[in-house]
């Protein structure tokens, strides 16, 4: 059944995010964005007006629901959903809360000199801001920072940096960032919270296209770029591998509810 319908946008509504506790959700268009409550639909916050900001690539809300952030390519803009203000800019090309220290992290694609170095990712507007440079000739060092949420100061210029990088993803709570490496057939999970001691995930031999986190960041998801396109499965907490293979033609859009063992796959 329909609960409500929510009229705001007078153009298409390009994104749709939900906070952490699911109470509220913003909806997001090429000019604007309205903050609304998930029961009746009704608008807490904006419009916030985009048009001077540019293309919008992802947007995520604070774990306190507090704050909205939303990326703009080599950038982000926080809000303040309460008072419909926007807080700061930090920069980068994907971004995080991270949940348990109150901190922001983003990526950064960097020359040898630490300069920036290319443009938007080339699939960075997928949910969550996932990259792969594997094929536009781009650098493939990856730069980490840490930013403080609540004011955009930044806190550490190099949290990590790592080379030959061809994918990456954020984990949905801020713990990891994976890292598909370009010459070999493994992926990093590093830990946002001291940047050390990566664990490492070998796959067979292929081309590795995206990479996706279940909701709860316990299961890591790899889909690869040959058709069909193939999947694999590891659970962060034993390392276990678990092989799937269908006949995907497209990139598949993947769902692991948290409470079931069931994987929806479009």
């Amino acid at each position: 059944m329909v609960e409500f319908t929510a009229e705001y946008h007078k153009d298409w509504v390009q994104h749709l995010v939900f906070s952490l506790d699911e109470s509220m959700f913003a909806s997001i268009s090429p000019q604007t964005m309205y903050v609304c409550d998930s029961e009746t639909g009704h608008c807490i916050s904006g419009p916030f007006e985009l048009c001077n900001y540019g293309e919008v690539y992802n947007a995520c809300f604070s774990p306190d629901g507090k704050r909205i952030l939303v990326g703009f390519g080599s950038y982000a803009v926080v809000w303040d959903i309460e008072m419909g203000e926007e807080q700061f800019q930090i920069e980068g090309y994907q971004f995080s809360f991270i949940h348990h220290d109150k901190t922001i992290a983003s990526t950064h694609w960097v020359d040898e000199d630490r300069n920036s170095s290319r443009t938007i990712a080339s699939d960075a507007s997928e949910d969550e801001g996932g990259s792969d440079d594997s094929e536009d000739g781009g650098s493939t060092r990856l730069l980490v920072q840490l930013w403080d949420a609540s004011n955009g100061a930044l806190i550490s210029d190099r949290l990590l940096e790592v080379n030959d990088v061809a994918v990456t993803r954020f984990s949905p709570d801020g713990r990891f960032l994976a890292v598909g490496r370009k010459s070999e057939d493994v992926i990093e999970l590093w830990n946002l919270q001291d940047g050390r001691d990566p664990r490492q995930f070998p796959y067979p031999p292929g081309n590795l296209s995206s990479l996706y986190f279940s909701p709860t960041s316990n299961i890591l998801m790899a889909v690869f770029r040959e058709e069909p396109r193939h999947i694999y499965l590891w659970r962060l907490d034993t390392h276990e591998m678990v092989p799937f293979s269908h006949d995907f033609y497209y990139e598949p859009h993947v769902v692991h509810s948290p409470l079931t063992n069931y994987l929806f796959i479009r």
